[in-house]
């Protein structure tokens, strides 16, 4: 009987994002989901000599998000919370943190890849001198007005007369195309974002966003 705990050589190599994790019983012997452990996991029987079970497995990237070796292979460690947790395989989804990086099964949700890009802050002044700190807008070179864009086209909103209300108008459309999975730019502080879900709470001011 083969070993079902390595995977085949050709499977050895590259990053694994969206590709097919390996089977539930073989990540479930060596790993554990930990809420207490900021990665979300913790070794069972480590694949490495020198860690010791019950540590933190995987280790966090410049973007702020863990990765793991397993088995050769390097593996988001959402991802692999997201198979304990629930037996199924994301494979070709997204993997979406509702609330920062934290990898707390509660703070994890299954996303298209257009959802998850939506719900990214923007938080940095752009290069482009003509772009905004607001998500979603731009300017019209010329024309003193500020124009509202949408999705990887990007779709056309409408150009607006200022830039807070550029940026309202993008709320308004991100609400009707993404719904509680959209990002919704803080119109008291440029450069700020707030979830879909912060806003119907009440977290969010209302004004402040709408």
């Amino acid at each position: 009987m083969s070993d079902h705990s390595t995977p085949p050589s050709s499977q050895r190599t590259g990053v694994t994002a969206s590709k097919s994790l390996p089977a539930l019983e073989v990540v479930a012997r060596h790993l554990a989901y930990c809420e207490y452990s900021p990665s979300g996991l913790i070794w069972l029987e480590p694949t490495g000599m020198r860690t010791p079970p019950g540590s933190q497995a995987g280790s966090i990237t410049a973007a702020g998000y863990y990765q793991l070796g397993l088995f050769g292979q390097r593996y988001q460690a959402h991802r692999l919370v997201w198979l304990l947790c629930t037996g199924d395989d994301p494979a070709g989804m997204d993997i979406d943190h509702i609330d920062g990086p934290g990898n707390n099964f509660a703070n994890l949700r299954l996303s298209t890849h257009a959802n998850n890009m939506a719900n990214r802050c923007v938080r940095s002044r752009p290069k482009n001198p003509h772009g905004s700190l607001y998500k979603g807008v731009r300017e019209n070179r010329g024309a003193s007005t500020w124009r509202a864009v949408i999705g990887r086209g990007p779709d056309y909103v409408g150009s607006f007369p200022t830039e807070r209300d550029a940026a309202r108008a993008y709320n308004l459309a991100a609400i009707e195309r993404w719904g509680e999975k959209s990002r919704l730019n803080s119109l008291s502080f440029p450069g700020h974002t707030w979830s879909y879900n912060a806003y119907i709470s009440g977290e969010a001011p209302e004004g402040d966003v709408i």
